[in-house]
């Protein structure tokens, strides 16, 4: 049995960030803890993957989740429950999490979450009711980026990056992709939407350069300064969508030099969200 973590706060106009780097995360004594806290279900998908960094990878976000959760609920990581929609994204099953309990919590927060992993790095996303998205990517792992663009973007955004030079194509190429996973992820399209139904632009047309970010130095939370006019901004969708751009806020940024993360929140635009990241090792108890 994990004991409860130090409770913490998640105000409604915050969005919680919480980063694992996959090589640091190699204890023993942790990784057993971390089998023990996956249900059936969580096994029976851990034991698929054959490549070990995959399974690796896989084990610690699980981890990370059921860890980050306990934060802010009276909920031991182990006794979390999970369920996916009709479309495969992933949800805290309240009534099957809080049956497993004992006494069950009379005021337990409304926690939404959402979790994202490249080769390197986790990062686990909570806000408070608001469905949100994230996706983080390695900048360094490269691919055809001009024929992936010209397969799956929309024809404006591959406009935009066929007239980029070449040293500036990896870096724009992952941040429109990841605004569009993260976005796909907070409405739980999963495969079900196309990548060209929608776009991005940033003010004045301009890719204006990603906000540079360091990783956390342990738990404490920093305070990310991302401005406004520097958001990107969703312009078009397709007209089945039934989406409304000012329904929705968008955050980016280059974490460590490397991992390029984009975020999409359900909130208004005009309610600005203050965002918190923290560096965490799963279960490790905070200094």
């Amino acid at each position: 049995m994990v004991m409860l973590p130090p409770v913490l706060m998640l105000p409604p106009d915050q969005l919680h960030l919480w980063a694992v780097r996959t090589e640091l995360c190699q204890d023993p004594f942790l990784l057993a803890q971390y089998q023990r806290l996956m249900d059936e279900t969580e096994w029976a998908d851990w034991l698929r993957y054959r490549v070990e960094k995959k399974r690796h990878e896989y084990l610690l976000a699980r981890a990370l989740l059921r860890g980050v959760l306990s934060h802010y609920a009276p909920i031991r990581p182990e006794q979390w429950r999970f369920s996916r929609s009709a479309t495969g994204k992933p949800a805290i099953d309240w009534p099957q999490t809080l049956a497993s309990l004992s006494n069950s919590p009379d005021l337990v927060p409304a926690l939404e979450f959402n979790l994202s992993h490249t080769e390197g790095m986790i990062i686990c996303a909570l806000s408070l009711e608001a469905s949100l998205g994230i996706d983080v990517e390695d900048t360094t792992r490269p691919v055809e980026f001009l024929p992936l663009a010209r397969r799956f973007f929309h024809p404006t955004e591959t406009a935009l990056l066929e007239s980029l030079p070449p040293e500036q194509l990896p870096l724009a190429f992952y941040r429109l992709w990841t605004l569009k996973e993260a976005y796909l992820k907070a409405v739980g399209a999963g495969l079900t939407a196309s990548l060209d139904s929608f776009s991005f632009r940033w003010p004045k047309t301009q890719l204006l350069p990603p906000i540079p970010l360091a990783m956390p130095s342990g738990w404490e939370p920093v305070v990310l300064n991302l401005p406004e006019q520097n958001a990107p901004q969703l312009v078009l969708f397709c007209q089945t969508s039934g989406s409304n751009p000012n329904h929705w806020q968008f955050r980016e940024f280059l974490l460590g030099g490397r991992f390029q993360v984009a975020l999409a929140v359900a909130r208004p635009s005009q309610n600005p969200l203050q965002l918190i990241l923290r560096q965490t090792i799963p279960l490790q108890t905070p200094p």
